[in-house]
This record gives structure tokens, sequence and C-alpha cells, in this order.
């Protein structure tokens, strides 16, 4: 997401500072070298948090940066970046008073096993990479009511595009179909809203670019289960290659993340930023 809202940021004419950890290095992405800084501090790193945004002095900010999507992260390190960096960040921001604007990127996965048709939706997150997000989000809530920041929490709901991670659903299936090996599906009946990074980069751009506050959810608003998305992928690319159901012993007799379907409510994108996805998942994956 970062890489694609960096590169709608710098046509703008923004100048881009763009901060990661020193050990870090750039995906597969090309950075306008006018308009983009990169600057190594980690977000654990209040001190350098703090002299960055002195430094620099931005005018809005927005946080990416998170831990967990991926397995075999320790719990330590998730709750250190996503909840402790997040307050680091909340920090430095309020002692840089240039910062009129911040805007941070939640987690569908903070609304856990919560029910879309619950009006009041309560979050019920079922791992430790939800709960650590939906605690960032409270501390951000907390800050935004407190010093009277603009603040707005932008929630993604099953993000796929270009750049994104090899090991994920969608650019594994495409290797697997062009390898020609079989479709192990874990949770085939999981129904989730997959939207288009794209549209994703621009409803954080647009959250930017505004003074809205409160939580926004990003989706399509249409859920499609994994058997149907893989399946609709083995189409496009050709592949001859049939899916397996395959049970998570591990997992038995737990919710996680990944046995979680959820559809976003996209009224509030709609009425606040004035954004809807340009892309269905047929467009999307073609």
């Amino acid at each position: 997401i970062g890489s694609h809202l960096v590169r709608r940021l710098a046509r703008l004419g923004e100048t881009i500072v763009l901060v990661k950890p020193a050990s870090s290095r750039p995906q597969s992405w090309t950075l306008n070298p006018e308009g983009v800084r990169i600057l190594p501090v980690d977000i654990c790193d209040k001190i350098g948090l703090c002299r960055v945004l002195s430094d620099v002095r931005p005018t809005a900010v927005c946080h990416l940066a998170a831990a967990g999507l991926t397995r075999g992260v320790p719990p330590a390190v998730v709750t250190a970046t996503n909840v402790l960096g997040t307050r680091n960040l909340l920090a430095a921001i309020q002692a840089t008073t240039s910062v009129e604007h911040a805007v941070f990127a939640g987690s569908w996965y903070e609304y856990g096993s919560a029910s879309i048709e619950d009006p009041i939706r309560s979050p019920k997150p079922t791992s430790v990479y939800g709960i650590s997000k939906l605690t960032a989000t409270q501390l951000v809530e907390k800050c935004a009511a407190e010093s009277g920041l603009s603040v707005l929490v932008v929630r993604p709901f099953q993000v796929f595009g270009p750049d994104e991670p090899l090991h994920r659903l969608i650019p594994d299936v495409l290797r697997q179909a062009a390898d020609g090996e079989s479709v192990q599906l874990q949770h085939p009946n999981v129904r989730r809203d997959w939207v288009y990074v794209d549209d994703v980069a621009e409803a954080f751009e647009l959250a930017l670019l505004s003074n809205g506050k409160g939580n926004v959810d990003i989706g399509t608003g249409v859920a499609t289960s994994v058997r149907e998305l893989v399946g609709r992928v083995l189409t496009l690319a050709g592949g001859s290659t049939r899916d397996v159901e395959q049970a998570s012993r591990r997992m038995s007799g737990k919710l996680d993340d990944a046995r979680l379907s959820g559809t976003a409510d996209i009224r509030c994108a709609q009425e606040l930023l004035g954004w809807t996805a340009k892309h269905d998942l047929a467009t999307g994956l073609e």
C-alpha cells in the first residue's frame, strides 16, 4: 500500500519523506528521486521519530508501519511495532506543532469475529495482530480527543494487487498455476472483501488531503469466497490446476484471522472522502 501511495503523492508535487528502518530495503517499486526522501528511522525509536518530525516539520502524517501479517513474527515484535510504535509516533506528532492532520492505517482484522450485520459492530479481534491494531486505534482516538488533532483511521479490507508479497494467496496461486501445481486451500469457504491496492492508495490520499475524523472502512462492499477467488485467478492464468480442501489441524478448535470473513461498510468512505472503489474483483484480477 505504501509504495502505491508514495507514487500517487509524488505526482502531486508534494515533498514526501518516507521513514523506514535502516535494515530494510525498498521493494520492487521506483521512487521519484526529486520528490521522495528516505530517512532511516525505526518506528520503535521514539527519540529518532521526534528528531525526524522536528527536522522535517510535516503538515500531514500517514502511518502505515505494521508487523504481524506474516506468520512467524513473535508477538513481542507485533506489540512493540503496532502498539508502542504508534504511541511513539503520536508523541512525536504532539511534540511537532506543524502537523495539522494525521492518517493511521487500521485493519479489518480489528473487527475479528464481529458480525457485519451488527449495526454497532463492536470489535472482537481474534489474533495478536488484530488486538494490537485495535489497541493502536484506541490510542489514536484517545490522543485525538485530548489534543484536538484531526485524525482519521482508515481500515482497508483484503488488499491485493501489484507489489503484493509473494507468499500471499493471489501471487501464490499464480505461481502454482504457472508451475502446474495443485492449489491447496485451507479455508475455501471464507468470504472476504477483496479491494484493489490502487483504490486503497487513493483512499489514503483522499484521507490525507481531507480534514476528516473518525474511522473509515475501505473495501468494495462485496464479499467473495476464497474458492471463487482462486477459480477466477486460475481461469485468468490459464492454469489447469485443481484446488484441494485441506483442514488446518494446528488451528483446530481456535479462531484466528485466517478463518475470518468480512465485508466493508463503505458508506462512511463515500460520505466522508467521496471515495468508491474503481475496480471490482474481476477488473483488479485482470
